[in-house]
């Protein structure tokens, strides 16, 4: 027997142990023996007013005998638990721990055997006395207890004959190899059965076979999680203690929000994600147009139905192509997620080339519609393929928005075959087309819309002021990316786009010249090829500083181990994933994060502010963003004290609504 203290101190816990050393070849059995075996038991003998708390299990190892296979210990192991003495204990005398144990020793043969174990232990009121020798051995032990602590974000499903572990970690260098799951129900899995460790991105996935003898599959897995190299990155945490609900098949279990739907939920949340985009800052001005030209038919049934449908199927192919791009990149172990192309500088230059263009023609400087005839009237062949492309326009310019319900959406799809992803993207696309498809079957509802007339060279104007708009915002993204050097050469390159434009538009007023077309179309492409590759020469820039005040809220660089420092620590964290591109995370940056209830809410609640900048590709946020079951931003997490599951936020978000949330989940730990 041996205990951390070499005193007892009244009302002072300690730990007291069981050592049992093993010949060669000889094991003793965990709390689960396995196939066969028998568990150690102690019955603690203390004096009156003392009391015992449970054992504290070591992780096992598995031992095969012939066609058994048991969860062991081999040389040497120590049960300890805690021993509770009251806080009234005399002080002077000595007290006497006694311990009953039985165990069964098995090589091949097994032998049953049992005895009793007594030590005397002075009574101290003074200073902590240590046991050098039992204080050490309960060190080496408790690097061998299964720890609570939250790693990994961990989900369990039932599937057919098996138990599916998905393992995810924040950390993007955390690397898998030798996992192995010990249960503590004895029925339910097949101890002897292989346990099939594969990569599955974003993180792993351990599938272990049910037992034979499983009659009914239970409603919670409990256990331990072993790899023997450290779950952490010091290699501190080897055994993890699980107790997780088990999930139906068919449905992904996870801590993270998108990993617990149905494929139904999922397509479900993606129509509605798509139905709401239209109404988000970066998508409205241009469907705006789309609806001036649907306005312009005069409610001519078969050209609106014409239109519309090659809308949609500009916008549903656009979602298709960005789907398999993101599924090819990942399946190639690439960390990307949804508005990853506006994290490169030349697609941020060429979109705002494209918005630039489409100003210049909405303020009249010059017309698409001139450049190519018309004829009939059927929708010709160029009005065909610009009708098309408008869908195709809708959909590059949403990418850096997420609407409600959509990221949520997403996250699923990129955890699914590729199959299902694209059936949501499919729905996606769908629901962001829904208003246009229902336009060209209720065409009637036009009407509502007034006549064509002089509002809509007003209207044309407004928008094309909000385009330009977008164009400087891009600009101001692209600054963050390549700096201020950036920025100048996509002016300079725009003046060229913007002059050899307004030459085409001279001549569209009268007659076109040879001369004429050549300096517009030198101007026109001469400043594309500088404003999109321009930029490509520079080096890129750090968006934010490690530190930033902002709205009274000092915000701090995001980084896993500084998340898992500060939760070690019993401090709130708020952790805000964002990017320059992205007009939602702006939106709620200015309107929410720099109120002042905000910031005081932070301040009085002592909430600790992280902020994930994901303007640049930074693997370190994805494979962040991929644990939390997320793919797009924004994500707003909220870490409370103690609890190991975070809180999620909505993707738009109001003072009050993130004051309620803040109050409601940390009032406890605010409260006196």
């Amino acid at each position: 027997m041996v205990t951390d203290v070499a005193a007892v101190r009244p009302g002072a816990p300690f730990w007291a142990g069981v050592r049992m050393r093993m010949d060669e070849g000889w094991h003793v059995y965990w709390k689960n023996p396995g196939d066969s075996g028998l568990a150690p038991s102690i019955d603690w003998q203390l004096p009156q007013g003392f009391s015992a708390g449970e054992i504290r299990w070591p992780y096992p190892a598995r031992i095969s005998v012939g066609p058994f296979t048991s969860f062991s210990y081999e040389d040497e192991v120590i049960l300890w638990s805690r021993i509770f003495p009251p806080a009234d204990l005399p002080v002077g005398g000595d007290i006497s721990v006694a311990a009953k144990i039985e165990w069964l020793a098995c090589k091949v043969d097994c032998l049953p055997g049992g005895g009793s174990l007594r030590m005397s232990l002075p009574v101290d009121a003074g200073a902590p006395r240590l046991h050098p020798e039992g204080a050490a051995a309960l060190e080496k032990s408790r690097r061998l207890w299964p720890t609570d602590v939250s790693l990994w974000s961990i989900g369990v499903r039932s599937e057919p004959g098996v138990f599916i572990l998905q393992l995810s970690s924040p950390n993007p260098k955390a690397v898998l190899k030798d996992v192995e799951f010990f249960p503590y129900g004895d029925t339910w899995i097949e101890h002897a059965g292989p346990q099939d460790l594969r990569k599955d991105p974003p993180g792993y996935r351990l599938t272990v076979r049910q037992s034979s003898l499983l009659e009914k599959v239970p409603e919670r897995l409990a256990g331990v999680l072993v790899q023997s190299s450290g779950w952490d990155a010091e290699g501190r945490y080897r055994a993890l203690k699980i107790d997780l609900p088990v999930m139906p098949a068919r449905v992904v279990a996870s801590a993270a929000p998108g990993r617990s739907l149905t494929p139904l939920l999922a397509c479900l949340l993606a129509w509605l994600g798509g139905i709401i985009l239209n109404f988000m800052p970066c998508v409205l001005p241009v469907l705006s147009i789309k609806v001036i030209g649907l306005v312009k038919t005069g409610g001519d049934r078969r050209r609106i139905f014409a239109s519309s449908i090659l809308f949609f199927a500009g916008v549903v192919m656009s979602f298709w192509i960005l789907a398999g791009i993101l599924i090819a990149l990942q399946s190639a172990g690439h960390q990307l997620g949804w508005g990853f192309q506006f994290q490169s500088p030349v697609f941020v230059s060429a979109v705002a080339s494209l918005l630039f263009l489409l100003a210049l023609n909405l303020l009249g400087v010059f017309e698409i519609g001139l450049l190519w005839p018309e004829a009939g009237g059927r929708v010709p062949a160029a009005g065909a393929m610009g009708h098309f492309l408008s869908g195709v326009l809708t959909t590059v310019v949403a990418t850096p928005c997420t609407a409600p319900f959509m990221g949520t959406a997403i996250g699923f799809a990129l955890a699914q075959p590729p199959w299902m992803a694209l059936l949501v993207f499919t729905c996606l696309g769908l629901g962001l087309a829904t208003p246009y498809v229902a336009l060209s079957v209720f065409p009637r509802w036009l009407r509502f819309v007034p006549k064509p007339g002089r509002w809509m060279v007003g209207l044309k104007a407004g928008l094309g002021f909000l385009l330009l708009a977008c164009v400087i915002w891009l600009g101001w993204v692209l600054g963050l990316q390549k700096g201020i050097g950036a920025v100048i050469i996509l002016a300079g390159g725009l003046l060229s786009l913007g002059m050899g434009l307004w030459v085409l538009g001279f001549m569209q007023q009268g007659r076109r010249t040879f001369l004429g077309t050549l300096v517009a179309v030198v101007l026109a492409v001469g400043g594309l090829v500088v404003s999109v590759g321009g930029t490509s020469v520079l080096s890129s820039r750090t968006a934010t500083a490690p530190q930033e005040t902002r709205g009274g809220i000092l915000w701090q660089d995001f980084s896993p181990d500084e998340v898992s420092r500060l939760r070690a620590e019993g401090k709130p964290v708020f952790i805000d994933f964002t990017a320059a591109w992205c007009l939602t995370c702006q939106v709620n940056d200015r309107l929410v994060f720099q109120n002042k209830k905000v910031t005081a809410a932070f301040r009085n609640l002592g909430i600790m502010a992280l902020k994930a900048d994901w303007t640049n590709n930074d693997a370190e946020i994805t494979t962040a963003l991929v644990g939390y079951g997320r793919s797009s931003i924004p994500v707003y997490v909220l870490y409370a004290p103690h609890d190991a599951q975070p809180i999620f936020l909505p993707e738009v978000l109001t003072p009050d609504i993130t004051v309620d949330i803040l109050t409601r989940h940390l009032r406890k730990e605010a409260s006196p």
